[in-house]
């Protein structure tokens, strides 16, 4: 109820209760599989407007986010909840899999991507804040991509050629 989910949302069928639920408690809600649960978060991302463009470089880090101010980013519906008592947004993102902040980050950049402006700029108010937020995309990209090219091994002396596989 403190999300606003209607049984016609549930009947949309990409959320579904939650199987490990104390008895005598209601069954929490989750998303049917951990891409949706990304993909809407990379869409709030990409939309919010309480989301600073620049706080979208820890995104792209993923790294454990600690202290940082990814623990701002996403809202506590994003972020797989915990059996614990402590279920604020910072400990939730401190348990949040690395795994699931990339996916998160792939689909911000497919959505941020030049190929899908026109709709988000649709729904976004601010096409300043949109160009900032694809900006700043794009920047943790190529820095990416820059960090790994310059982490490959020089060829074994004597190689004609070297082959390297993208991790």
């Amino acid at each position: 109820q403190a999300a606003q989910v209607s049984p016609d949302d549930i009947s949309l069928g990409f959320l579904v209760r939650a199987k490990g639920v104390v008895p005598g408690s209601t069954a929490p809600l989750e998303f049917l599989h951990i891409t949706f649960q990304c993909f809407f978060a990379a869409f709030y991302l990409a939309l919010s407007a309480d989301v600073p463009p620049a706080l979208l470089r820890h995104l792209f880090n993923c790294g454990r986010p600690g202290n940082s101010p990814m623990a701002r980013l996403l809202p506590t519906m994003c972020i797989q909840a915990s059996e614990g008592k402590d279920s604020s947004v910072a400990a939730l993102l401190q348990k949040a899999e690395p795994h699931n902040l990339q996916i998160t980050a792939a689909f911000l950049a497919g959505l941020l991507s030049r190929e899908h402006w026109g709709l988000l700029a649709e729904c976004q108010t601010s096409e300043k804040a949109l160009l900032r937020r694809q900006a700043c995309a794009r920047w943790c990209l190529a820095r990416s991509l820059r960090k790994h090219f310059h982490s490959i091994p020089p060829a074994a002396p004597g190689e004609a050629k070297s082959v390297h596989a993208m991790p």
